[in-house]
């Protein structure tokens, strides 16, 4: 039976996993959730792309210009979590 990469992806966490424990680091499932909700710290709500809590301003108006150009949405109802520095009044409209 062929392997599936979700197999690998097991493996390959189970290994990283054996070697952190040797070293006396200690990762819980919860810190992997902690960190899995930091990448998806943003999201669009049109589209509900997530992007990082350290994600910059220009990156979200890319998205919205490029993804969204049509949508009747502000930039701060289109990305309510952002709290970076307020974008321009030209690129918000």
């Amino acid at each position: 039976m062929p392997s599936v990469n979700v197999c690998k992806s097991n493996q390959r966490r189970d290994r990283n996993q054996a070697k952190l424990d040797a070293a006396g680091k200690v990762h819980t499932t919860e810190d992997r959730r902690k960190h899995e909700a930091a990448q998806n710290a943003i999201q669009c709500t049109v589209c509900l792309a997530g992007f990082g809590a350290t994600v910059g301003l220009k990156e979200l108006q890319t998205h919205m210009e490029n993804r969204h150009p049509k949508a009747p949405k502000t930039f701060q109802e289109m990305f309510p979590k952002y709290t970076g520095p307020a974008p321009t009044t030209a690129a918000a409209a």
